[in-house]
């Protein structure tokens, strides 16, 4: 059992024992979802970094290119057959 100390502005101090056994550190978020009057279920959301993103190996500018020639091919398409003469 952990009590946590609620201050005057809001903020709640959680003891080391129960960060440690919810596995926090800095930058987590804690989910809380209401079971019944007064008693409440904890989730932590752990802190994204960048590591946990996708890397691709493509540059802005190709990225630009290739948006640029798909707008340019559905704007072809959009036009009426007899528009393009």
């Amino acid at each position: 059992m952990a009590l946590i100390k609620a201050r005057n502005c809001g903020e709640l101090t959680i003891p080391s024992a129960f960060r440690g056994a919810l596995y926090m550190e800095p930058g987590c978020r804690l989910m809380c979802v209401q079971l019944a009057p007064r008693i409440f279920a904890v989730e932590v959301i752990p802190r994204r970094v960048p590591e946990d993103f996708p890397t691709f190996d493509v540059s802005m500018g190709e990225i630009r290119d290739a948006m640029g020639r798909e707008i340019a091919q559905q704007a072809l398409r959009d036009i009426e057959p007899d528009e393009r003469t």
